[in-house]
C-alpha cells in the first residue's frame, strides 16, 4: 500500500512504550536476526486447509500422519499445509527485541518452505539445526507491527514481522551520508518523537519515515546496527 512507515531503533519501541495505548503501530527498523526462540515448540506447525467464513483456516491440526483432526472446524483433514510460527530474537546498536514471524514471512527468514524444514527435522536433528543456524546474523529491512495483547488478564506488548527484506545498502549509505552532511552544518538530525502517556520519550531515534527497503541510515546514526 502506500503507507510510509516511520523508521525506528529497536529501543525507540520500548522508549516510546509503541503499540500500547489501543492503536497498532507500524515502523521499520533494520537489525540483525541473531536466534530463532522458539523454545520446545516447533517452527512449523501442520495446518488446517479447509476454509472456514471465506478464508483459510490455518488452525493447528491434531494427531499425525494419516490421521488429522481440526478442533476449530470440527472435522478431519486428508493432507494438512505446514506454517511457519517464528519467534525470534533482533538487535541493532540499541538493544534486543522478540519478534514474531507467520507464513511467508517465517519461509522469507528460514529461506524455504515450511515443508521443507518439517522434512529435514523428520530425518535428524543435526540436518535440522544446521539448517536453522545458517540463517542466522543476517542483516534484514523489517516492517513491524506493534500492538498489546491481553493473556489471562496480563497485557503485554507483542511485535510482528510484516515484511522483511534485504537491506539496500547503497541507499543505506546515501542516508548515512546525508546525516553526516547535517552534524557537519550543525543540523538536528534525531527526532524523538513525543512519549504517549505513562511512556518514556525516544532517544537516539530517527522519525523519518521508510518506504521501502534500506530507507534510512544504519549504524550508529539511529536507523538499526549491522551486527557484529
Amino acid at each position: 500500500g502506500g503507507r510510509q512507515d516511520r523508521r525506528v531503533a529497536l529501543g525507540q519501541i520500548v522508549d516510546e512504550d509503541l503499540g500500547m495505548h489501543g492503536e497498532a503501530a507500524w515502523v521499520a527498523v533494520v537489525a540483525t536476526l541473531t536466534q530463532v526462540n522458539n523454545g520446545d515448540r516447533p517452527l512449523v506447525y501442520p495446518s488446517c486447509t479447509r476454509e472456514r467464513n471465506g478464508r483459510l483456516c490455518q488452525k493447528k491440526l491434531q494427531g499425525n500422519e494419516g490421521s488429522w483432526f481440526c478442533e476449530t472446524c470440527g472435522t478431519t483433514v486428508d493432507q494438512p499445509a505446514y506454517r511457519y510460527l517464528l519467534n525470534v530474537v533482533c538487535m541493532d546498536h540499541t538493544g534486543q527485541q522478540n519478534l514474531t514471524a507467520f507464513g511467508d514471512t517465517g519461509e522469507a527468514i528460514m529461506g524455504c518452505k515450511a515443508e521443507r524444514l518439517a522434512e529435514t527435522q523428520a530425518i535428524g536433528e543435526a540436518a535440522y539445526e544446521a539448517m536453522v543456524q545458517q540463517r542466522m546474523n543476517a542483516v534484514y529491512s523489517f516492517k513491524l507491527k506493534c500492538f498489546q495483547d491481553t493473556y489471562n488478564d496480563e497485557t503485554r506488548r507483542k511485535i510482528s514481522i510484516s515484511k522483511l527484506t534485504d537491506v539496500d545498502y547503497v541507499a543505506e549509505g546515501r542516508q548515512l551520508l546525508d546525516l553526516i552532511g547535517k552534524v557537519e552544518a550543525g543540523q538536528p538530525i534525531f527526532t524523538a518523537q513525543p512519549a504517549a502517556a505513562g511512556g518514556r520519550a525516544g532517544h537516539m531515534g530517527l522519525g523519518a519515515p521508510m518506504g521501502g527497503a534500506g530507507g534510512g541510515p544504519a549504524g550508529q546514526f539511529g536507523g538499526g546496527g549491522y551486527g557484529g
